[in-house]
C-alpha cells in the first residue's frame, strides 16, 4: 500500500503496516493524491514536479527533467513555471491528465513527457484543484474553481466549455463524476448539477450548504455527497453505476484505489 503520510509518501506492507520505503512529500499539496500505473511505476505531484517511482520507491523520473528550459512567460507574467494542483487521472494507455494553479491543463506520457497543455488564463484567478475524469470515449472532462466545465479530447482540443455555477468559495473544488448513462455529475457552489456529455444542463439540485469531498456513486443509483455542515446526502439518480470508462470519478474507483489496472 502507497499512501501519504505528513510529510513524507510512504509504502507500507499490508500485513504488518511496515514501513517499506519514503520520499519527502510538501504536506501543503492541493489534492495530489498517487496513481499508479500499469508498468507498475507510482506518479506523484510535488509542488512544481511531477515525480514518478518504482514499486521499490526507486525513481524513475521527474518533470522538469534536469536542464529543462521553460518556455517563454505568457502576457502578464514575470515567470509561467507549472504549479501542480490537482489529482492526476489516468487514461487508457496510462496517459497523465492533471491541472495546475496558474489555470493550465496538462497531460503527459507515462514517461514524464509534456504531451500538451491548455490555457485556461493565468490572469483569471482559475486554479484546477478538482482530479478531472475520463469518459469511455476518451473525452477529458475538467471542472475548475471559477465554476466552469472543460471537456477535451486525448490530444489537447478543447471540444467544449461553459460556466456551471458559482464560483467556489475556497480553493477546494470537488470532482466531477461519470454516470453509467452518460451524465456528467458536478457539485458547485451551493448545488449539485447534472450535465449530458455535450454540455446540456439536464437538471439541478439545490444544497443547504457546499459540498466538500468528491461525489460517490453506488451501484444501485444512489449518489452520496457529504456538505459543509456536515452532513451526508443520499439522492437517487438514473446511473445504475459509474461509466465503463479509464477515469470515471476521483481516484477511478469506489475504492479510491487510484490504480489504472
Amino acid at each position: 500500500m502507497v499512501t501519504t503520510c505528513g510529510d513524507h509518501f510512504a509504502a507500507l506492507d499490508l500485513t504488518e503496516g511496515r514501513e517499506l520505503w519514503k520520499v519527502p512529500y510538501p504536506s501543503f499539496q492541493y489534492n495530489a493524491t498517487p496513481v499508479a500505473l500499469k508498468s507498475g511505476a507510482i506518479v506523484l505531484s510535488l509542488d512544481s514536479r511531477l515525480v514518478a517511482v518504482d514499486r521499490n520507491g526507486n525513481p524513475l523520473w521527474n518533470f522538469p527533467p534536469p536542464k529543462y528550459i521553460l518556455p517563454s512567460p505568457r502576457p502578464g507574467l514575470s515567470l509561467d513555471q507549472m504549479d501542480f494542483t490537482s489529482a492526476i487521472a489516468v487514461g487508457s494507455d496510462d496517459s497523465l491528465y492533471l491541472g495546475s494553479g496558474d489555470g493550465e491543463f496538462s497531460c503527459f506520457s507515462p514517461q514524464g513527457t509534456l504531451n500538451w497543455t491548455y490555457n485556461a488564463g493565468p490572469l483569471r484567478g482559475i486554479f484546477f484543484t478538482a482530479s478531472p475524469v475520463i469518459t469511455s470515449d476518451g473525452t477529458i472532462v475538467a471542472i475548475s474553481t471559477e465554476a466552469s466545465l472543460y471537456t477535451f479530447s486525448s490530444n489537447g482540443e478543447l471540444l467544449w466549455s461553459l460556466p456551471v455555477g458559482a464560483p467556489a468559495k475556497s480553493l477546494v473544488q470537488p470532482s466531477p463524476l461519470l454516470g453509467s448513462d452518460g451524465t456528467i455529475y458536478v457539485l458547485v457552489a451551493g448545488k449539485l448539477v447534472a450535465f449530458s456529455a455535450v454540455g446540456t444542463k439536464l437538471w439541478e439540485l439545490p444544497l443547504p450548504s457546499d459540498a466538500v469531498t468528491s461525489p460517490a456513486l453506488a451501484p444501485d443509483g444512489t449518489l452520496y455527497i457529504a456538505t459543509a455542515d456536515k452532513t451526508l446526502y443520499a439522492m437517487q439518480t438514473t446511473s445504475k453505476e459509474l461509466m465503463n470508462s479509464p477515469w470515471p470519478k476521483y481516484q477511478r474507483d469506489l475504492w479510491n484505489s487510484g490504480s489504472s489496472f
